[in-house]
């Protein structure tokens, strides 16, 4: 029974959901997304990570989605983006992906 639970805690932490913050937020920019990649995520994973991001989401025809800015700090890798939620449905599955976060309108001087 322990031994049941234990690799059931493993599997949920190893291969659960990157989740996803502040969705009801009253400060959001509709449809923008902030993905924040694993720290020891290795530089050619996350290039990879935008080429496919790029590949699926980005070149289709239809497709409203972009890449609003990208991030590459010491302790921060990550990029904004513009889509739809079932985009960000398609990104926690990733294993690189820490979280994701809706993009907030600030008041740095209210």
């Amino acid at each position: 029974m322990i031994r049941t639970v234990f690799i059931s805690c493993v599997f949920v932490l190893v291969f659960g959901k990157a989740p996803v913050y502040q969705l009801d937020s009253d400060t959001i920019i509709p449809d923008e997304y902030i993905v924040v990649f694993h720290t020891d995520t290795s530089s050619k994973t996350v290039v990879q990570h935008m080429k496919n991001f790029a590949d699926s989401f980005i070149k289709s025809k239809n497709s409203s989605t972009e890449i609003l800015s990208e991030f590459n700090m010491k302790n921060f890798t990550g990029y904004a983006f513009r889509g739809p939620i079932s985009v960000v449905e398609i990104l926690q599955d990733m294993p690189e992906v820490e979280f994701i976060e809706a993009n907030q309108a600030g008041c740095y001087y209210c």
